[in-house]
């Protein structure tokens, strides 16, 4: 092989080196962030209560209800911290049902930058789709926390 077909070989492969190492860095980031931030977060929802792994937290005084002239939904309560964890970045989703159980959609709180040990969040969920109005009950879905 001349010299000239080496460097081309070469370059060649350090190309597809690159190019692979390229398709297969999100996946490696989205592996070291699961290592180093605990990873997947597990809780338990039962009852309004949110079992996580050092204590829980729980939901209370919730109530949904619909504002005509704004035509929205809003599921207002408050979240305890009874751990013995602060929090960063908790935000809770509940799901809205109409009258035959058949899910509209999802709502979403604004995420609490953080929440300490023992401390209350007033939350106030807001679900403005075309169907709002057709919302008949909800059910807490998810929980999000750092």
């Amino acid at each position: 092989m001349t010299k000239m077909k080496k460097k081309a070989n070469v370059k060649i492969i350090l190309l597809c080196v690159f190019a692979g190492f390229l398709y297969v860095l999100p996946f490696l980031s989205m592996f070291f962030i699961a290592i180093f931030f605990d990873g997947e977060k597990t809780f338990e929802i039962k009852d309004n209560v949110i079992e996580i792994s050092n204590g829980k937290m729980m939901v209370e005084n919730v109530e949904g209800f619909y504002d005509e002239e704004e035509k929205t939904y809003y599921i207002v309560g408050y979240l305890k911290n009874k751990t013995d964890k602060k929090y960063t970045e908790v935000g809770l989703q509940y799901r809205v049902y109409d009258e035959e159980n058949n899910v509209l959609g999802s709502a979403d709180s604004v995420y609490l930058e953080y929440l300490a040990k023992g401390e209350n969040w007033r939350f106030k969920i807001v679900y403005s789709d075309i169907d709002a109005s057709d919302v008949h009950h909800f059910e807490l879905h998810r929980v999000e926390y750092n």
